[in-house]
């Protein structure tokens, strides 16, 4: 199987620790992005030599190749291009392309003989199994082929958040749906060929994220990948969580989680735990707790932390506060993530009248947030389509015209005021969420509704940064009469 990659998904992090800078490798890319790779077809690799022919130009040992290869073919080379085989000598072609030119050379070939030929490109997921999908390419003249693979890896993902793994420790949940584990092999093909699938061990892993356009990332999570390489001594330097605020909020009372990606390369996950710490708004600790990751957790997904409050974490749920999230080393405290700053909103400074609302963000993680005070609730009807009525007496006919149905959308008008910078652009991905999901307190259960297109106001003078409204539509109603 000579196609090789030569453009992979594979990009390249330079983490620090204040002193020494280490390449990490980094696989994951976002699959609502595009997604490129590059195969070249190289039937044949080596180094050429002067030829004993003609004593002129270059000649290779093609080994059992040269049996396909006739004089007068032609063969592709990736250095000189497109030649005619002048002269066969066993195993040992000639081909039009003088020594004096370039000397010895070490290139690939690819022969034209081989007709028909086309490579089966097999992006199969593996974490869990789900089996795979296929791609016929066909290469270029110079044998290279590129293919975009965005869509067969989203083919594996959904949307909906589906069964939520929860292990036994009451902090960690894990969601495969918006996370998988690729691998990408292939057969070759030609008129009388008989190859086998190749067995490429290397893994790949989607996330169903969409960075955007001009991001220094590039759709790969070169910011989010966690790793050992850095240091507890320079958080900034540290890798990010998959969230869209810098400071995310948590409201009391409600289901909170927040997403990070770790990956295989960490080890074992029992090594790792996690911290929160709650602190007064002078900044003096009032609770600091720690839980180890339970040995359960598949490390090459994206997991979730459930950071609702615990029974004890919090003595005075009335003092305003801040938690502090870390994951760390559990024997050293190395912290292999930036800590994460979070502003917690006790249940007694909560409006009565809220909404709360969970979205997929553009990371592939899950950001939260309590619409309270400005809620409307309303009912938008609309037709579903009327019928006439046949009638044959116009004495005693008062209504020819009927409806088929009425269906009715319950809508929902929220906003907020007085934004601050961190949650207005945290709120931004809302309207542009493609999940998201609303909290039914009577039932304790997450409902997914869609938020009506319109516009955010983006900080409307020095005095209002940020306001924002939505209006947000709950699963419709139908009224069916015909």
């Amino acid at each position: 199987m000579p196609t090789v990659i030569e453009t992979d998904i594979v990009k390249q992090r330079l983490q620090s620790d204040g002193t020494t800078v280490t390449p990490v490798d980094v696989n994951v890319v976002a699959v609502y992005n595009p997604v490129i790779i590059e195969l070249q077809r190289k039937d044949f690799s080596g180094t050429t030599v002067l030829s004993a022919w003609d004593s002129t130009n270059l000649s290779i040992n093609l080994g059992s190749l040269a049996s396909e290869v006739e004089v007068g073919d032609f063969i592709t080379t990736g250095t000189v291009g497109r030649r005619e085989v002048l002269n066969k000598t066993g195993n040992i072609i000639t081909f039009d392309f003088p020594h004096s030119v370039m000397g010895n050379i070490t290139t690939y070939f690819n022969i034209e003989s081989r007709l028909n030929w086309y490579l089966s490109l097999r992006i199969e997921c593996v974490i869990p199994s789900e089996g795979y999908q296929t791609i016929r390419l066909t290469p270029d003249e110079t044998g290279l082929m590129r293919a975009e693979i965005s869509g067969a890896m989203r083919s594996f993902m959904s949307l909906e958040f589906g069964s939520e793994f929860v292990i036994s420790s009451p902090i960690f949940i894990q969601q495969f749906n918006q996370s998988k584990v690729f691998k990408l092999n292939w057969t070759e093909y030609w008129i009388g060929s008989s190859e086998e699938i190749t067995n490429n061990t290397a893994t790949y892993h989607g996330v169903a994220g969409a960075f955007q356009l001009g991001d220094p990332n590039d759709g790969y999570y070169i910011d989010y990948y966690a790793n050992l390489s850095g240091s507890t001594s320079f958080p900034a330097l540290l890798p990010n969580w998959l969230t869209e605020f810098e400071k995310p909020v948590c409201f009391a009372g409600y289901p909170f989680t927040i997403s990070f990606l770790p990956n295989t390369d960490l080890g074992n996950a029992n090594e790792f735990s996690v911290s929160k710490i709650y602190r007064k708004a002078d900044g003096t600790i009032t609770n600091n707790n720690e839980y180890v990751l339970s040995t359960f957790l598949i490390m090459n997904n994206v997991l979730r932390l459930n950071l609702a409050k615990k029974v004890g974490e919090l003595t005075d749920p009335d003092l305003d506060v801040s938690l502090e999230v870390g994951l760390f080393l559990t024997d050293d405290y190395t912290y292999i993530l930036k800590p994460l700053n979070i502003r917690y909103v006790a249940v007694s400074k909560q409006n009565c009248n809220t909404f709360y609302v969970r979205w997929l963000n553009t990371l592939g993680g899950w950001d939260y947030w309590l619409f309270e005070y400005k809620i409307y609730v309303t009912d938008k009807v609309e037709s579903g389509g009327t019928f006439v009525k046949y009638f044959d007496s116009i004495a005693d006919t008062v209504s020819i015209e009927d409806y088929k149905s009425k269906p009715i959308t319950p809508q929902v008008q929220v906003g907020c005021e007085f934004l601050s910078i961190n949650d207005a652009k945290g709120l931004r991905t809302l309207k542009s969420s493609p999940k998201v999901e609303w909290y039914n307190e009577e039932t304790s259960t997450w409902i997914g509704v869609r938020i009506e297109p319109g516009t955010f106001l983006f900080r409307e003078d020095k005095n209002n940064y940020g306001k924002l409204d939505l209006t947000i539509n709950l699963p419709q109603r139908f009224n069916q009469f015909a």
